[in-house]
């Protein structure tokens, strides 16, 4: 029972990973990289759904 806790924290922690058996981890890192280097993505456009959400939150949470 213990060893299972210990490989579920490892699938639920925050962070990039590979999908598991999906693609080799050659693949994962190029499309990492690619994403990464990618003009078009930026910090702003990542964060927007976060900030929405949040804002959501708050108004739904005071109204209260």
């Amino acid at each position: 029972m213990v060893l299972e806790h210990i490989n579920s924290s490892e699938r639920l922690s925050a962070g990039l990973k590979a999908l598991p058996n999906k693609i080799s981890s050659f693949a994962s890192t190029q499309a990492a990289w690619r994403f990464y280097q990618n003009e078009s993505v930026c910090l702003s456009k990542l964060q927007e759904p976060l900030i929405s959400a949040m804002h959501e939150g708050i108004a739904e949470h005071c109204s209260q």
